[in-house]
């Protein structure tokens, strides 16, 4: 009987590092050369780090570089989306089509909020025994002891946002993301993971002239 007690473990610890091993995909590059690594989470393939692409009018938190290799760089709306500035404050869906690769490298795009929705639904499903933030959140730079577990390899970084081009809030404590989904002229629904939320997944809309972060997913 020990015998198959001990066979059986040393199956079920083999599983699991052929899991780990599976979890992590191809490196993928941006124009610049930064090198973002990928993550598999259900059906899906998301990048594990934030965009950091420069562009100009991005930003770094406070202007300080340091925060962008850390963190990555903020974008506003229409930055991501590859479209004219004009498109802040004014409906551009027209020109979105099924998926939109905006600023993202080939074989990637903006994604849908219905993609980040897809995201919490697997992980929720996955294990209802600990909160869904956490487990998608980095295991490090969140304050007050608020680090994620990150078990599914997303490490989501709280990167904080900016407004009207000068004011940064939120560093260390919000993980915004931005969507290809606009809710009106000059809001487009985002991704947030609050280092306060204990369980839900906040955030419907910010302004298009905003700076958040930015997650490419696999076509």
């Amino acid at each position: 009987m020990r015998i198959i007690q001990a066979f059986v473990i040393i199956i079920l610890f083999f599983f699991s590092l052929s899991n780990a091993s599976d979890k992590y995909k191809e490196n993928v590059k941006d124009a610049d050369g930064n090198v973002y690594p990928t993550v598999k989470i259900g059906s899906q393939i998301w990048m594990a780090k934030n965009y950091n692409l420069k562009l100009k009018g991005s930003w770094c938190y406070n202007n300080d570089e340091k925060n962008c290799e850390i963190y990555g760089r903020l974008y506003t709306w229409s930055m991501v989306m590859n479209m004219p500035d004009s498109c802040n404050a004014k409906t551009c869906n027209s020109k979105t089509p099924k998926t939109h690769k905006g600023i993202c490298p080939e074989g990637f795009h903006v994604p849908f909020a219905w993609e980040y929705r897809t995201l919490y639904s697997y992980v929720r499903e996955k294990d209802y025994s600990s909160r869904v933030p956490q487990k998608l959140k980095s295991k490090t730079l969140w304050i007050a002891n608020n680090n994620g577990t990150d078990v599914f390899g997303f490490n989501a970084l709280p990167a904080g946002s900016v407004s009207d081009g000068k004011f940064f809030n939120g560093l260390s404590m919000d993980a915004f993301f931005w969507t290809t989904d606009e809710s009106d002229n000059e809001h487009a629904e985002c991704f947030l993971i609050d280092y306060m939320l204990d369980d839900g997944i906040g955030c419907s809309s910010m302004e298009k002239g905003g700076g958040l972060s930015l997650r490419c997913i696999k076509d």
